[in-house]
């Protein structure tokens, strides 16, 4: 039995790696993890190379019921960030957004806009105590 654990060792790895991607539970997790190792900072953009949003109306409801408009931040600095609770890349960026929220909170208007259920949302920000404010849509995105 040990000659064979020191021979199959990897391919025994491997056979538990892949168990554990098939199992809803363990899956997130991995990915999220994988998401992590993977990912580098983001780069700044010169304002040359930054885009500016046309159309502003766009109509977005807070978790806690308050309705607001992106039209009432034009000529701010605004960050959007469309995310779902069920996206490994997503959660993944979460604990770096939630510093910079921290960080530039009072300068910089934040929407992160999900189009899942106001309770699914709660249950997640709870969860991981973030406390960035969260969105959702109540009328299509403006398209640029």
């Amino acid at each position: 039995m040990k000659v064979f654990f020191q021979k199959n060792w990897s391919n025994l790895l491997f056979v538990m790696f892949f168990i554990l991607i098939l199992v809803p539970q363990t899956r997130m997790t991995i990915q999220v993890f994988f998401q992590r190792l993977i990912s580098f900072s983001p780069s700044e953009t010169s304002i040359d190379g930054q885009l500016l949003l046309e159309d502003y109306n766009w109509s977005v409801t807070k978790l806690d019921g308050a309705t607001a408009n992106l039209k009432y931040n034009e000529g701010n600095v605004v960050l959007i960030n469309k995310w779902a609770t069920w996206c490994p890349p997503c959660v993944a960026e979460m604990p770096s957004l939630q510093k910079l929220y921290d960080s530039y909170g009072e300068r910089v208007f934040f929407y992160f806009i999900s189009d899942e259920s106001p309770e699914k949302l709660q249950e997640f920000m709870f969860k991981n105590s973030y406390d960035f404010p969260v969105y959702m849509s109540r009328s299509l995105a403006p398209e640029r």
